[in-house]
C-alpha cells in the first residue's frame, strides 16, 4: 500500500476531499472519530489520513492494498476535518448497501441532519431501512455522526429531488 506525505493545507487531496464533504455519494463520504474508523469494516476505507502513523499503524496495515494512506500535520488535518479539533484520524469511505429490508421509513424532505441520522440508527437497531426523499443529506457529516456510524451498514437511500 502506498503512503504519502501532505504538509500543506493547499495540497490537490485536501482539496478533494473538500469537494467529497460537500457532496457525499455512496462511492466517497467523510468518517471521522477514532471508533467509527476502527469498527469500519477496512475494505470500504478508501484513504485514510492520520496525524499519528505509529498510533495508527494496526489500522493501517489492515487496510486493502487499494487504500491511499496519508500522513499529514495537524494543520492539514484540521483543514480536513472542518473543525478546530484533536482528530488524529480521517477516512474517505465508500458504503456497501445491504440488500432491501422489508421494512422501510420514508421521510419526507427532513431537514435537519441530526434528525435524520438519529432516525437511521434507531431504524438500524429494529432492522428498518430509510428512504429519503429530500432534505438533509444521510451521507452528510452531521448525518453519519448522529447515526453513530449506523448509516455504514444500514439500508439508506437518497432520492433525487423531482422538480414539479
Amino acid at each position: 500500500m502506498m503512503k504519502y506525505n501532505i504538509t500543506s493545507r493547499k495540497n490537490p487531496i485536501v482539496g478533494q476531499v473538500n469537494d467529497i464533504r460537500s457532496k457525499p455519494s455512496e462511492d466517497a463520504f467523510l468518517l471521522q472519530g477514532e471508533k467509527f474508523i476502527y469498527d469500519t469494516d477496512p475494505s470500504n476505507i478508501r484513504m485514510l489520513f492520520v496525524t499519528e502513523e505509529v498510533k495508527h499503524s494496526a489500522l493501517i496495515e489492515k487496510l486493502p492494498e487499494s487504500s491511499k494512506i496519508y500522513i499529514v500535520t495537524p494543520e492539514v488535518m484540521e483543514k480536513l476535518s472542518g473543525t478546530v479539533s484533536s482528530a488524529t484520524v480521517l477516512a474517505v469511505v465508500r458504503k456497501k448497501n445491504p440488500d432491501m429490508p422489508n421494512r422501510l421509513i420514508l421521510l419526507d424532505c427532513v431537514q435537519d441532519p441530526g434528525n435524520v441520522g438519529t432516525i437511521i440508527r434507531t431504524a438500524k437497531a429494529f432492522g428498518f431501512g430509510v428512504i429519503c426523499g429530500g432534505g438533509a443529506d444521510p451521507l452528510s457529516e452531521k448525518c453519519v455522526r448522529s447515526s453513530a456510524g449506523a448509516c455504514l451498514t444500514a439500508y439508506v437511500r437518497k432520492l433525487p429531488m423531482i422538480e414539479a
